[in-house]
């Protein structure tokens, strides 16, 4: 089934190249099979396609964004890559948009 999800999410991105989402589920889906090169490069893509005005403007966005982000350090660390979570970290709090930190903050204050 793992394989099965991996096609499916491969065909997906053919189809669509701008489908963040698409690359995230790919690069948790090789992550479970074993290929963290090829991972950690569907992370990435995903967080590119992700920084725009929008993404970076709106609770929902930015909580996409931060899973990406979330889903590429824990890889690194996986990978013994201390140095590079640090910068993937960094790199995200660098982008956010505080207030909509904030906001997402609000969404979980139960």
């Amino acid at each position: 089934k793992l394989q099965d999800a991996i096609t499916v999410y491969r065909t997906a991105i053919r189809v669509e190249p701008n489908f963040p989402e698409a690359y995230n589920n790919l690069g948790n889906a090789l992550r479970e099979a074993g290929i963290a090169d090829e991972a950690i490069r569907c992370y990435t893509a995903c967080i590119q396609l992700q920084f725009n005005p929008l993404t970076l403007h709106s609770p929902a966005g930015v909580l996409r964004l931060c899973v990406a982000y979330n889903n590429l350090s824990g890889i690194l660390k996986l990978q013994s890559c201390t140095w590079r979570t640090e910068d993937v970290v960094e790199h995200c709090l660098a982008r956010i948009d505080m207030w909509c930190l904030e906001a997402l903050g609000s969404l979980f204050a139960f």
